[in-house]
């Protein structure tokens, strides 16, 4: 009887042995396919855009402060005053009052062989309305000057130039 019982567990042994090959084969398989679908991620996503990042709207209004300075140079009887034209460019922000973000958000799937990737485009509108103070709010001269403004523009920046379509 206990012959019988030790030919049995040696069986039984010897299938469990016999079962853990394919078993290790196709882990092996899973393991692969797994490392080709984080590849195949990483190459879709180096060839478009990467996460978005969205800073703005800005209105920045470029302005000029202009003086004369006044330098003496010599000493004694040679002392002479030597007036230079100074200016500094500098710029003022400023922030939409409102601000309105519309977006549309929808997914595709691109292949790479074997592998399926999802990605998201999204559209998206940008609005907003700027109030801005009297004379731009009268920015202080650094150097007791007179103020030039330039011409304002609005400014948006995008993390990744990849993804703008349009």
């Amino acid at each position: 009887m206990q012959k019988h019982l030790w030919i049995k567990i040696v069986l039984i042994a010897a299938l469990i042995v016999v079962l853990l090959i394919p078993l290790g084969m196709i882990d092996g398989l899973i393991r692969e396919r797994s490392y080709r679908q984080q590849e195949v991620v990483a190459d879709i996503a180096a060839s478009s855009a990467g996460a978005q990042h969205l800073l703005g709207p800005v209105l920045v209004v470029p302005y000029k402060e202009r003086w004369t300075e006044v330098v003496e140079t010599g000493e004694g009887r040679n002392r002479k005053k030597e007036s230079f034209e100074r200016s500094i460019d500098q710029e003022l922000y400023f922030l939409p009052e409102q601000l309105a973000l519309d977006a549309n958000l929808t997914t595709e799937t691109k292949h790479r062989g074997l592998f399926k990737v999802r990605s998201y485009v999204a559209e998206t509108r940008v609005h907003g309305n700027f109030r801005l103070p009297q004379n731009y709010g009268s920015p202080e001269p650094q150097h007791k000057g007179r103020i030039e403004f330039g011409q304002p523009y609005a400014a948006l920046v995008i993390a990744d130039m990849r993804g703008v379509l349009e």
